[in-house]
Order: C-alpha cells, then sequence, then structure tokens
C-alpha cells in the first residue's frame, strides 16, 4: 500500500487551495462560491475569530457601517479570505512545537503502524 503524500495531510496546503477557490470563484461571480467557502470556514476558523471578526467590528462600527471610498468590493472579499487564512497558518506554526512538547497527540502515534 502507497503512503499517503504528506501534501495531502499538510491543513496548510488546504487551507491555501481552498481561499483560492474562494476568491475565483467569489471574483467570477460563481453561485458555486458557497461550496468552497464551507470547507475554508472550517479549516480557517481560528483566523476568523482572531482577525476578521474583530476587524470587521473595528472598521464597522465608528463609520455608522459605510464603506470607504478607497475600498473596492475585490479589495474586501481578498481580506476577509486571505487575512484568516494567513492567521490560521501562522497559529498552526504556532501550536505544533507546543503540541509536541506536551504529547497531547501522542496517543495517536503508530510507529509500527
Amino acid at each position: 500500500m502507497h503512503p499517503i503524500s504528506p501534501l495531502l495531510l499538510n491543513l496548510n496546503a488546504w487551507r491555501c487551495s481552498t481561499a483560492i477557490a474562494v476568491i475565483m470563484l467569489g471574483s467570477l461571480d460563481s453561485p458555486l462560491w458557497w461550496l468552497a467557502v464551507i470547507p475554508w470556514l472550517f479549516l480557517n476558523l481560528p483566523g476568523l475569530l482572531l482577525a476578521t471578526i474583530p476587524g470587521l467590528l473595528f472598521l464597522a462600527l465608528p463609520s455608522g457601517a459605510t464603506q470607504a471610498d478607497w475600498m473596492s468590493e475585490s479589495l474586501l472579499v481578498t481580506l476577509c479570505v486571505a487575512l484568516p487564512t494567513a492567521v490560521s497558518m501562522v497559529l498552526s506554526h504556532c501550536w505544533q512545537p507546543l503540541l509536541r512538547r506536551t504529547g497531547i497527540f501522542d496517543q495517536f502515534h503508530y510507529p509500527e503502524a
């Protein structure tokens, strides 16, 4: 049996691919962009909670929810997708040494398998 490719097991690769799919389908006004958003939401939940939701509240509340002149819709879509993806990727690199040190996932590691 062939081993599974490390790229398929890499969450950051899936985060990037789903973010690219969301941006491409959203910019093309495709009705299928929701199909790409669902896995993107699950993969980038930490980034969404830490970056986008507070950022949108910070930008929307003081101005009365009016869009600034320099903000185009494509810029907003890119920021709302790219920023949480980047934050989630950075957080995953920060969590890996911590999880290895604590040994929290050692029960799932089977060297003889």
